[in-house]
């Protein structure tokens, strides 16, 4: 099982990655772009392969991502994860996430909720936790029919739209269900395979998938 999870980390991070932006809805705020680590392990040398410049972005107005299929109920999961790192996934919600050597001090009990409903939302514990290195987030998506042409445009350089993994601080989400339309709060580093996507996160809270115009274009 973690032979087959790390096998598509290095698809979705070699792949060629378009980061898109909503920079046209919201104030942006760079950051400096930070200096790539080398690693001697293969998941260091991937995760510096896909550090890079990312907008602060505040109240952002972006359409979310909807399964195919609404969860009934919370799935709810948790692991440890320390200096060493830790690798986890829950098959029925989709994602996996992988936190990498460095990235923690000491050994946390992490709980991942994916959140009943039709839109990719997760929350992690303990809320607030920070990462001296970038946490791998991967949702797999190769059941979403409806994403399929979305995928394929983007990957091909011709679509008007681009996945994302999202940040929003809210305790919950802030979303409209008649219009699809959520407010979060920063777009991640996010690339895209046929039936992945996988962004980078820095600290935990409440992230979700959603579907941005481009408004602008950048690489890691």
């Amino acid at each position: 099982m973690r032979k087959r999870l790390l096998g598509l980390m290095c698809a979705a991070l070699l792949a060629s990655a378009v980061v898109a932006g909503c920079s046209d809805r919201a104030t942006t705020a760079p950051i400096s772009p930070a200096a790539a680590q080398p690693s001697n392990s293969l998941l260091g040398g991937l995760l510096g392969g896909v550090v890079g410049v990312v907008a602060k972005l505040v109240n952002i107005v972006v359409t979310l991502v909807e399964r195919p299929v609404a969860l009934q109920q919370d799935i709810v999961w948790s692991f440890y994860a320390g200096p060493n790192g830790a690798l986890s996934g829950n098959r029925a919600a989709g994602l996996s996430i992988t936190i990498p050597p460095g990235a923690l001090a000491q050994t946390v009990r992490i709980t991942v909720t994916a959140r009943a409903g039709k839109v990719y939302d997760y929350h992690f514990e303990p809320e607030g936790l920070q990462f001296a290195k970038p946490v791998i987030l991967t949702q797999d998506v190769s059941d979403n029919s409806l994403l399929g042409g979305l995928l394929g445009g983007l990957l091909g350089g011709g679509s008007t739209q681009s996945l994302r993994g999202a940040y929003y601080a809210a305790p919950t989400l802030i979303y409209d269900p008649k219009t699809g339309q959520a407010t979060v709060n920063e777009l991640e580093p996010t690339v895209t395979v046929p039936g992945y996507v996988t962004f980078q996160i820095k600290h935990f809270s409440g992230y979700v998938l959603a579907s941005c115009d481009n408004g602008g274009f950048g690489g890691f």
